[in-house]
């Protein structure tokens, strides 16, 4: 039981036990501790050696060499480090619970939050299953996804509108085409217009949004972090800002004719 309790005071096993063993002894050598408290003679001294440097047991010099309790102060010290821990403790749960209780952090349970360029782009495949009626997007159309592109097009057969706004030049144009080629409506980015860091949306359905913050803004695939929301006030607003662009917009094959 005594060994339970030294070890709550923050002492290992070897060292409560050599502690236990010296409460009951009083002084003892290497070879009566080992018999004792049955910790191996090798872990026996380097326990003792850390003791000693706790200021928790003392020498005696005589032979053979014989060790005692010295300082039972340094278990009031003790605890009174685990007072000032329970203290900081107190704290930081009393901030943790004014931060879960604060608007700010129901702004943020608003949204589901996706990291990593890899995982928005899963993200984006599996929503675009869920289309009924459209899907608004602006964004670089940088790389060829087939199974995106497969997805749209099986919602595209149902019936779902598809209108995208990119830039477009000679390192994208074959991945543009490949959407033209099932169907989409694409509207080329003018950065002359609306500024050379392209904001990057969508809107599904006037009901869902995704906001995606990438490069510049941010560096490596790893970092990029899209803002999933189900509001369909915040889809609204988010599709007046796009079809003011639209609006404004040449068309892919307008663009290609210069």
């Amino acid at each position: 039981m005594t060994v339970e309790k030294l070890k709550k005071f923050g002492f290992t096993l070897y060292e409560s036990r050599l502690l236990d063993s010296l409460l009951t002894l009083g002084t003892a050598s290497v070879r009566e501790l080992v018999q004792h408290s049955k910790v191996p003679k090798n872990k026996s001294y380097e326990s003792l050696a850390k003791l000693e440097e706790k200021k928790m047991v003392e020498t005696i010099p005589i032979t053979p060499r014989k060790y005692k309790i010295s300082n039972t102060a340094v278990f009031s010290d003790i605890i009174s480090e685990k007072k000032k821990e329970v203290l900081s403790l107190e704290k930081d749960l009393v901030d943790i619970k004014e931060r879960m209780e604060s608007p700010i952090q129901e702004f943020k349970d608003f949204f589901t939050v996706i990291r990593g360029r890899r995982f928005i782009q899963e993200k984006l495949r599996n929503e675009a299953l869920t289309a009924k009626k459209e899907i608004l997007s602006i964004h670089g159309l940088n790389k060829l996804l087939p199974v995106n592109i497969r997805n749209v097009k099986k919602v595209m057969d149902a019936g779902v509108k598809v209108k995208f706004i990119a830039p477009v030049h000679k390192d994208n144009l074959h991945v543009v085409r490949a959407w033209k080629k099932i169907g989409c409506e694409i509207k080329v980015y003018d950065k002359g217009a609306f500024g050379k860091n392209m904001p990057r949306f969508s809107i599904v359905d006037n009901s869902s949004v995704r906001i995606t913050l990438g490069f510049p803004e941010v560096e490596g695939d790893e970092n990029y972090m899209s803002l999933f929301a189900d509001s369909p006030s915040l889809a609204i607003m988010f599709k007046t800002y796009f079809m003011s662009m639209w609006n404004k917009l040449k068309t892919f094959e307008e663009e290609t004719k210069k």
